[in-house]
């Protein structure tokens, strides 16, 4: 009885078409080579999915590989250990990389030691920086607050009326000849870099008597009475013309105010 699908037995024997037919067909015995590997059907679904899970446990084997090698690149860059050679053997690296940490812990915490005591030398000095800056303010702060009293008493002893001479002029005179201080709330005089001026008493001379005598060299002298006749017409007028003509010529006040201490102390204006 002939065989309906013998072409596909053929087939997937490996043989060439016809052989078994042939076969059949011959009084004499016949010998077929077969393939080497001949798979039943269970066999061979049983090879393939053998076959694809070895495939896959490589893949993964590899790619976990890949993944170490990585880990243990950024590691090395990490700890510094970029000379360290190996980098597929595990065991290898976690003892090197053991040795890198115990030894960095024996250098990290004087370092850190040696950060922290240079962040707080800095901090120090921009301390006493902020401290001295204002120690500075408060104290020229005191400064002008003193000499801003100092200017208000003797302002206060300065006529109001009566003189050639603006009473802020007098001030700046009057400063320009004697050196002023504040102690318990009186003033003491000084002048060309002497002790402090003193009256008959021995006593520290008081504001009124020192800028009384020091204002009259500019105070306004009336001019002369009835029947008197005037001995000294231009009595009183110095001072006035003198900062007059200045003014004129283009002069500050400094030095007006200059010129002015320069001829009272040359005793130039008239009594």
């Amino acid at each position: 009885m002939p065989i309906k699908n013998i072409k596909d037995l053929e087939k997937r024997l490996g043989l060439e078409e016809g052989v078994l037919a042939k076969g059949f067909t011959e009084d004499e015995e016949v010998e077929i080579s077969l393939p080497e590997v001949i798979r039943t059907k269970e066999e061979d679904d049983t090879f393939k999915a053998t076959l694809t899970e070895n495939i896959k446990s490589q893949a993964k084997s590899d790619f976990s590989n890949l993944n170490l090698e990585m880990a243990i690149k950024q590691a090395k860059i990490d700890r510094g250990m970029e000379a360290f050679e190996g980098k597929k053997d595990l065991n290898i690296f976690l003892d090197a990389f053991q040795n890198k940490v115990l030894e960095d812990a024996k250098i990290e915490p004087d370092k850190k030691i040696q950060e922290q005591n240079e962040s707080l030398g800095k901090l120090r000095i921009t301390i006493q920086e902020q401290k001295d800056l204002f120690e500075n303010h408060e104290k020229t702060f005191s400064q002008f607050k003193q000499q801003t009293t100092i200017d208000n008493m003797l302002m206060r002893a300065i006529p109001e009326s009566g003189l050639n001479i603006s009473r802020d002029r007098a001030l700046i005179l009057f400063k320009s000849e004697f050196n002023t201080s504040l102690e318990d709330g009186n003033l003491t005089f000084s002048k060309n870099g002497g002790g402090i001026l003193k009256d008959k008493m021995e006593s520290p001379l008081k504001i009124d008597v020192i800028m009384g005598d020091f204002v009259n060299d500019f105070r306004k002298k009336a001019e002369g009475g009835a029947g008197g006749g005037n001995e000294n017409p231009k009595k009183g007028t110095d001072v006035e013309e003198v900062v007059a003509k200045l003014e004129e010529e283009g002069k500050t006040d400094e030095q007006i105010n200059q010129e002015l201490l320069k001829r009272t102390l040359k005793k130039e204006f008239k009594d």
